[in-house]
C-alpha cells in the first residue's frame, strides 16, 4: 500500500526522528491505514473540528467525541493549529485508533487509544502542497489519562472509551495546564460542532421529519442541500422545523445558521442558494459586482462570492452564499416595435419627443428610423446597445401585410392618388375591390384605387394589387361605361387608358355592353326602348344589340329553346354564353343556363321569357361492363397506357394489365383514374378491386415498448393492424395500402379509430398486485393479458389508466386515484394496475397527494415544478415525483410499496407525478 500512496504525493512517517519508524501507519511500518494527518493530505477524511486562536478561548476545555478513524470519513479527528504558541511550525492531529475494517491489523500499541501526530507547517496548512510536512507520531495517550503538550501550551485529557467513541477534552492555557477550566456544561452530551450550524446538547424538537440520513455528517449534508430544512438531530434526522425543543438525554440538535444576505438596489435576493456555472467574470466585492452586472445587458445577476452570471436559473441549495437577480424594467409594448429592457443604443438621434406615443408616431413617419427608447430619443440606428437599467430600447419591425386571395401585397408601400373611395378598414375595402370590376387595388389605410402605380415609400403601409389582369364581366362593362361616360362605338368618353385597354381585353363590345343595357334599362327587345337614354340608343343600334336576342346559338352539350327561361336556382353568372356553357359543363350540380348567362342547378320549370335562349345540359347514358364502376360526363385527364378501338376492347386490356386502374368510353385505359374533372358525354369505368384482410408480418410492432393493435382503419370491412411505442413511433398496414407497411412516422388521419396519437403507457407505470381509486368507464371481459388491457386503454381516449383483474376482466378508468371505483391499497384480485395517457408531458400528475415509495436521492429544492419533472426524467431510477407547496422535489421509485410516505391526499403536497413514457409530447 505504501508504494501505491506514494503516487498521491505522501511520503513517509516518522517517529523521534527516524524515518519509516511511524508504526500506526502503512507510510511507516504499520499494515494498516493512513494516520490521521495522512487521511487529510489525502483527502480521505475530515476533521471533527479544526482550531487555532481565533476560535479556541483560553483557559477552558473543549470537548470532543472521537469515533474510530476507520468507522468512516466525517468528523474522523481534530486538528489544531497552534498558531498562540512560539514558534508555531507544527500543527497537531488527534485520533482515535481500533483494529477495525482497514486496521484490522493495527498493532497493539495503538488499539483504542488516542494517536497524537505532528504536522510541520506551511506544507500542512496547504492541501496542494507536495512539501514533505514530516508527519511523525509523538505519543499515543490511554483511557482517563492527562498528556500536558507544554511546548504548544496545549492539555489533553481523557475519558472511557465507549460504545466506539472517546472523548476528548483538549485546553489551551496562558502558563501552566492548571489555569484549565472545566467544561461548562459539567459532563453533560459532547455535541461535535458543524459548520453552519449551532448546537445544543441533550435537547430535540420532536417531529417534522423530512428523512433519515444515519449519522451526522449525511444529515448535515442533506440538510444543507434542501431549502425546506431546518436543522438535524445526532441520530440523523432531517427537520423542517427545529422549534420548540424538549429535553432528550444524550441527544445533540443542530439549527441551520440562516445566512443574512446584504440588499442591493435593482436587484432581488435568495439565501443560501446558488446557480452553478454561466459566470462572466469574479469582481473584488458586492458593490463591484453589481456595477459590473448593471453595465452589462448580458448579465442576470451575481452571488457574494462576487461571480457575475450570465445565467441565474435553476438554483440549487448552497449554505452560507447569496443569489442576486436583477429585476427586469417592465416595457410598455408598442406596436410596430421590438422591444428590449435596461439597454440603450448611444448616440444617432434624430430628435426628441416628450412622450414614447409622440416618440413612436415621428418614427413610423420618418424613413431613416429605426427606432427610439423610453425617453423619447428616436435614432437612425439602435446597435450596438450597451446596459442602462431602467431605460426600454424600441426597434422598428418590418411591416406585416395580411394576406388576402386574388391580392399581392408590398409592405411599406402605396401608390399616392387616383382613389376610387375610403372603405374604411383593410377588410372593407378588400370587399369593396372585389365587387368592383374597376379597382385595381387598394391600400392598408383602407382606400380603393383604379390604378396602383407607380409605387413609392410609405412605412407601415401595405399596397394590394389584384392579381392577372382584370376581365370584365357585363356588370363590369356597364360600370366602366357609366363612370366615365363611354359611348361605344363613338367616343371613349373620359376613360382613362388603362381602361380603355380593359373595356377592349374584356370584349366589352357588342355582347356584354348589350346584355347590361337590356337589364339596366329593361329594354323590351324588338318592342321598345324601356328607360334607356337617348344618348346610347345610336350605341345599341351600331353595335347591332337586337341580333343577341333575335336567334339561339348552338352549344355542344345542350338542347336550346328560345323564348324561355326558369326562374331562380342560379348558381352564378358569366359574361357570356361560351363562358355559362363552360361553367355548367364544369360544375356537377349545374343542369342548364340562360343567354344572358346565367347557370343554374334546376332547369324546370320554365315560363315564356321573349328574346331569352335556354340550355339544358344533355345527359349521358354509361354502359354497364362487369368488375367496373361507371361515372358519367366524367374522365381522369392523362395517365393512359394506350387506346383501344371499342368499349369491350379497353377493357379486356384493363383486366390483362396489373397497372390498369380503369378506361374511359373513348378506349383509353389507365394507370390512375383520380383525380377527375368534368367531361360533357364521357363514361370513366373504375376497376372494382376486392380486398382481403392483411396478415401480419413476423416481428412487426415486437420491439420493446411497442403496442399493437388490430381495427378497421379505413371503414372497408377489413381489420388493419396498428402500432405505436413508448418514442412517439407509430405505423400501419392497411387493405387500402395493399397490405403495405407504414413506419414510423405515420399521419394520424390514417386510422382514426386506432387513436393512433396516443401512446403507450410504459411497463415502468405499472404496479402488480395492487388496486388504484378511479372512475370506471368500460369492463372489458376475457382479456387475457396486460398488452391486451394497454392497447384497450390506449385506444380509448377517456381512459388515464387500467386495472387488469386475476379474473381477466380489463377496467379502463379515469381520475387516478381519485374516483370511487376500487381502493389505493394490495389486492389479491388484482393482477396489475399501469397508466395509459398523461396530462404533464410524459407524466400523468395528480394534485395534493402523498404516495409511498423510495427515495431515489436525498429531497432538494427547485423554483418551479417543471425542474422537478427535468431531473425525475433525466435519472435513471426516478419513476414518479412530489413536488411540494415550498418547492421541495422529491425523486422516487418503487410506487405504493417504498419505505417513505402514506399513499393519501395531502395539502403540503403540490403535486405527485408518475412517468407514464418517455416520448416528448406537447401538453405543458
Amino acid at each position: 500500500m505504501q508504494e501505491v500512496i506514494h503516487n498521491f504525493g505522501l511520503v513517509h512517517g516518522w517517529r523521534s526522528g527516524v524515518e519509516y519508524e511511524d508504526h500506526s501507519t502503512s507510510m511507516g511500518r504499520g499494515n494498516n491505514c493512513p494516520s490521521a494527518p495522512e487521511l487529510w493530505r489525502l483527502g480521505w477524511a475530515t476533521p471533527i473540528d479544526t482550531l487555532s486562536a481565533s476560535n479556541f478561548p483560553e483557559n477552558r476545555y473543549l470537548r470532543y467525541m472521537l469515533p474510530y478513524t476507520y468507522a468512516g470519513p466525517s468528523g474522523a479527528y481534530l486538528k489544531l493549529q497552534p498558531n498562540w504558541a512560539s514558534p508555531y511550525d507544527k500543527n497537531v492531529y488527534l485520533a482515535l485508533r481500533g483494529n477495525g475494517n482497514g486496521d484490522w491489523e493495527i498493532e497493539a500499541e495503538f488499539k483504542d487509544v488516542i494517536s497524537l501526530h505532528e504536522g510541520e507547517v506551511p506544507a500542512d496548512n496547504r492541501f496542494d502542497s507536495w512539501d514533505d510536512a514530516h508527519y511523525t507520531i509523538i505519543t499515543t495517550i490511554g483511557q482517563n489519562r492527562f498528556y500536558d503538550m507544554n511546548w504548544r501550551r496545549l492539555a489533553i485529557k481523557t475519558q472511557s472509551l465507549s460504545n466506539g467513541r472517546m472523548e476528548v477534552w483538549v485546553c489551551r492555557y496562558r502558563s501552566a495546564a492548571s489555569e484549565c477550566a472545566n467544561p461548562n456544561d459539567n459532563g453533560g452530551t459532547v455535541c461535535n460542532p458543524v459548520s453552519g450550524y449551532t448546537v445544543a446538547a441533550d435537547v430535540d424538537h420532536p417531529g417534522d421529519d423530512i428523512v433519515n440520513k444515519g449519522g451526522v455528517a449525511e444529515a448535515a449534508a442533506a440538510c444543507s442541500a434542501a431549502a425546506n430544512c431546518k436543522g438535524f438531530n445526532s441520530q440523523g434526522w432531517v427537520k423542517q422545523v427545529v422549534s420548540p425543543t424538549s429535553a432528550h438525554s444524550g441527544m445533540c440538535l443542530y439549527a441551520k445558521v440562516v445566512t443574512n444576505c446584504q440588499k442591493v438596489s435593482g436587484y432581488t435576493v435568495q439565501a443560501d442558494v446558488d446557480h452553478n456555472g454561466d459566470d462572466i467574470k469574479q469582481e473584488t466585492s458586492l458593490q463591484a459586482a453589481a456595477a459590473a452586472c448593471n453595465a452589462n445587458a448580458a448579465c442576470r445577476g451575481f452571488n457574494s462570492w462576487n461571480f457575475v452570471k450570465t445565467v441565474v436559473t435553476p438554483t440549487s441549495p448552497f449554505q452560507g452564499l447569496c443569489l442576486y437577480t436583477k429585476v427586469a424594467t417592465e416595457c410598455q409594448a408598442v406596436n410596430g416595435f421590438t422591444v428590449k429592457a435596461d439597454v440603450d443604443h448611444n448616440g444617432d438621434d434624430i430628435s426628441n419627443k416628450a412622450s414614447m406615443v409622440e416618440a413612436a408616431d415621428a418614427c413610423r413617419a420618418d424613413s431613416r428610423c429605426k427606432g427610439f427608447n423610453s425617453w423619447g430619443w428616436y435614432k437612425t440606428t439602435t446597435t450596438p446597445v450597451g446596459a442602462y437599467p431602467g431605460l426600454c430600447l424600441y426597434t422598428k419591425t418590418a411591416t406585416s401585410c395580411q394576406s388576402f386571395e386574388g391580392y399581392q401585397a408590398a409592405a411599406d408601400t402605396d401608390h399616392n392618388g387616383n382613389d376610387i373611395a375610403q372603405a374604411g378598414s383593410v377588410t372593407a375595402a378588400l370587399s369593396a375591390c372585389n365587387s368592383d370590376p374597376t379597382c385595381t387595388g387598394f391600400s392598408s389605410g383602407g382606400f380603393t384605387k383604379y390604378i396602383v402605380t407607380p409605387t413609392g415609400s410609405s412605412r407601415g403601409m401595405c399596397l394590394y394589387t389584384k392579381l392577372a389582369p382584370t376581365i370584365l364581366d357585363a356588370a363590369g362593362c356597364g360600370a366602366v361605361q357609366e363612370r366615365y361616360g363611354l359611348l361605344p362605338q363613338f367616343n371613349w368618353g373620359s376613360t382613362p387608358a388603362p381602361y380603355q385597354q380593359l373595356w377592349v381585353r374584356s370584349t366589352c363590345e357588342p355582347e356584354k355592353i348589350c346584355r347590361f343595357w337590356q337589364s339596366r334599362w329593361a329594354i323590351q327587345v324588338f318592342v321598345g326602348w324601356g328607360n334607356m337614354p337617348g344618348s346610347l340608343q345610336p350605341s345599341w343600334t351600331k353595335l347591332n344589340c337586337d341580333q343577341f336576342w333575335s336567334r339561339c346559338q348552338d352549344v355542344s352539350g345542350f338542347t336550346v329553346t328560345p323564348d324561355v327561361d326558369h326562374n331562380g336556382d342560379d348558381i352564378s353568372q358569366k359574361g357570356s354564353i361560351a363562358e355559362a356553357a363552360a361553367a355548367c359543363r364544369a360544375e356537377a350540380t349545374c343542369k342548364g343556363f340562360n343567354s344572358q348567362g346565367w347557370y343554374k342547378t334546376t332547369v324546370t320549370p320554365t315560363s315564356s321569357y321573349q328574346g331569352m335562349c335556354f340550355y339544358v345540359k344533355q345527359g349521358t347514358s354509361c354502359t354497364p361492363v362487369s368488375g367496373y364502376t361507371a361515372t358519367a360526363n366524367t374522365d381522369h385527364n392523362g395517365d393512359d397506357i394506350d387506346r383501344k378501338g371499342s368499349l369491350a376492347e379497353a377493357a379486356a386490356a384493363c383486366n390483362a394489365d396489373s397497372r390498369c386502374k380503369g378506361f374511359n368510353n373513348g378506349g383509353y385505359y389507365k394507370t390512375v383514374v383520380s383525380p377527375t374533372s368534368s367531361a360533357q358525354g364521357t363514361c370513366l369505368y373504375v376497376k372494382v378491386v376486392t380486398r382481403s384482410a392483411c396478415t401480419r408480418p413476423d416481428r412487426w410492432c415486437g420491439h420493446g415498448g411497442a403496442s399493437l393493435g388490430n381495427i378497421d382503419c379505413d371503414g372497408d370491412g377489413l381489420k388493419d393492424w396498428i402500432c405505436t411505442d413508448l418514442e412517439g413511433n407509430r405505423g400501419t398496414i392497411r387493405s387500402t395500402d395493399s397490405c403495405g407497411g407504414r413506419w414510423p412516422e405515420v399521419d394520424t388521419s390514417l386510422c382514426p379509430a386506432g387513436q393512433l396519437q396516443r401512446l403507450p403507457g410504459a411497463d415502468w407505470a405499472c404496479v402488480d398486485g395492487y388496486d388504484v381509486a378511479g372512475d370506471a368507464i368500460v369492463v372489458w371481459t376475457n382479456v387475457g393479458d396486460r398488452a391486451t388491457c394497454r392497447e384497450l386503454c390506449r385506444q380509448d381516449t377517456r381512459c388515464e389508466f387500467f386495472v387488469l383483474t386475476n379474473d381477466r376482466r380489463c377496467v379502463l378508468k379515469s381520475n387516478y386515484l381519485t374516483g370511487p371505483s376500487g381502493a389505493n391499497g394490495p389486492s389479491s384480485g388484482v393482477s396489475t394496475t399501469c397508466l395509459g395517457s398523461t396530462n404533464y408531458g410524459q407524466f400523468q400528475c395528480v394534485p395534493g397527494w402523498d404516495v409511498k415509495g423510495d427515495h431515489v436521492e436525498d429531497p432538494f429544492y427547485v423554483s418551479h415544478v417543471s425542474e422537478c419533472r427535468y431531473w425525475c426524467l433525466n435519472s435513471v431510477d426516478c419513476v414518479f415525483f412530489l413536488y411540494l407547496e415550498d418547492g421541495t422535489c422529491v425523486l422516487k421509485d418503487n410506487t405504493f410499496k417504498g419505505r417513505y410516505g402514506t399513499t393519501q391526499p395531502n395539502s403540503a403536497i403540490a403535486w405527485a407525478c408518475f412517468q407514464v413514457w418517455y416520448a416528448a409530447v406537447d401538453n405543458n
